[in-house]
Protein backbone atom coordinates (compact mmCIF):
# COMPACT_ATOMS: atom_id res chain seq x y z
CA UNK A 1 0.00 0.00 0.00
CA UNK A 2 0.92 3.32 -0.69
CA UNK A 3 1.58 5.63 2.54
CA UNK A 4 -1.33 8.09 1.85
CA UNK A 5 -3.83 5.23 1.92
CA UNK A 6 -2.22 4.03 4.88
CA UNK A 7 -2.62 7.51 6.55
CA UNK A 8 -6.03 7.09 5.72
CA UNK A 9 -5.90 10.08 2.71
CA UNK A 10 -7.26 9.73 -0.49
CA UNK A 11 -4.17 9.17 -2.84
CA UNK A 12 -2.66 11.68 -5.42
CA UNK A 13 -3.34 10.90 -9.70
CA UNK A 14 0.62 11.00 -9.69
CA UNK A 15 1.21 8.32 -6.82
CA UNK A 16 -1.56 6.41 -8.82
CA UNK A 17 -0.11 6.07 -12.25
CA UNK A 18 3.22 5.25 -9.88
CA UNK A 19 2.49 1.70 -9.32
CA UNK A 20 1.79 -0.50 -11.49
CA UNK A 21 -2.00 -1.25 -12.43
CA UNK A 22 -1.26 -5.05 -11.21
CA UNK A 23 -0.35 -3.39 -7.75
CA UNK A 24 -3.41 -1.29 -7.70
CA UNK A 25 -5.97 -3.57 -8.74
CA UNK A 26 -5.72 -7.45 -8.11
CA UNK A 27 -6.60 -9.64 -11.21
CA UNK A 28 -6.38 -13.04 -12.21
CA UNK A 29 -3.37 -13.62 -14.67
CA UNK A 30 -5.11 -14.34 -17.67
CA UNK A 31 -4.69 -13.78 -21.26
CA UNK A 32 -5.86 -10.56 -23.52
CA UNK A 33 -8.23 -12.71 -25.28
CA UNK A 34 -10.16 -14.13 -21.84
CA UNK A 35 -9.88 -10.56 -20.20
CA UNK A 36 -11.96 -9.53 -23.64
CA UNK A 37 -14.08 -12.38 -23.08
CA UNK A 38 -15.02 -11.57 -19.24
CA UNK A 39 -15.58 -8.17 -20.20
CA UNK A 40 -18.15 -8.96 -22.84
CA UNK A 41 -20.06 -11.64 -20.49
CA UNK A 42 -19.54 -9.34 -16.86
CA UNK A 43 -20.74 -6.26 -18.89
CA UNK A 44 -23.69 -7.98 -21.22
CA UNK A 45 -22.09 -6.37 -24.28
CA UNK A 46 -23.37 -8.33 -27.49
CA UNK A 47 -20.68 -10.38 -28.91
CA UNK A 48 -20.03 -8.03 -32.22
CA UNK A 49 -19.19 -5.62 -30.08
CA UNK A 50 -15.58 -7.06 -30.92
CA UNK A 51 -16.74 -5.58 -34.46
CA UNK A 52 -17.12 -2.33 -33.47
CA UNK A 53 -14.84 0.58 -35.40
CA UNK A 54 -13.88 2.19 -32.09
CA UNK A 55 -13.35 -0.86 -29.95
CA UNK A 56 -10.88 -1.91 -33.20
CA UNK A 57 -9.30 1.31 -33.10
CA UNK A 58 -8.23 0.95 -29.68
CA UNK A 59 -6.06 -1.94 -30.66
CA UNK A 60 -4.32 0.05 -33.50
CA UNK A 61 -3.94 2.64 -31.11
CA UNK A 62 -1.51 0.08 -28.84
CA UNK A 63 -0.25 -1.59 -32.07
CA UNK A 64 -1.64 -4.87 -30.88
CA UNK A 65 -3.92 -7.08 -32.98
CA UNK A 66 -7.36 -7.99 -31.60
CA UNK A 67 -7.39 -11.93 -30.71
CA UNK A 68 -11.21 -11.75 -31.70
CA UNK A 69 -11.76 -10.75 -34.99
CA UNK A 70 -16.05 -11.22 -35.37
CA UNK A 71 -19.02 -11.86 -32.75
CA UNK A 72 -19.22 -15.39 -34.07
CA UNK A 73 -15.30 -16.06 -32.70
CA UNK A 74 -16.21 -14.85 -29.29
CA UNK A 75 -19.50 -17.16 -29.54
CA UNK A 76 -17.77 -19.82 -30.05
CA UNK A 77 -15.42 -19.25 -27.23
CA UNK A 78 -18.03 -18.86 -24.74
CA UNK A 79 -19.82 -22.21 -26.12
CA UNK A 80 -16.21 -23.88 -25.50
CA UNK A 81 -15.57 -22.51 -22.21
CA UNK A 82 -19.28 -23.73 -21.22
CA UNK A 83 -18.59 -27.00 -22.72
CA UNK A 84 -15.27 -27.15 -20.63
CA UNK A 85 -16.90 -26.26 -17.69
CA UNK A 86 -20.18 -28.74 -17.92
CA UNK A 87 -17.60 -31.75 -18.37
CA UNK A 88 -15.62 -30.84 -15.33
CA UNK A 89 -18.60 -30.21 -13.38
CA UNK A 90 -20.01 -33.66 -14.95
CA UNK A 91 -16.40 -35.27 -13.78
CA UNK A 92 -16.91 -33.63 -9.92
CA UNK A 93 -20.09 -34.90 -9.97
CA UNK A 94 -18.98 -38.36 -10.68
CA UNK A 95 -16.55 -38.33 -7.77
CA UNK A 96 -18.90 -37.48 -5.14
Amino acid sequence: MTPSLLSGQQPTIDTMFQQPISAQIPVAVMSLEQAILEWIINTLQPFVAVEHLLFRWMFECIQHQLPLQTGNVVRNRIISQLDDYILSLKDELELA
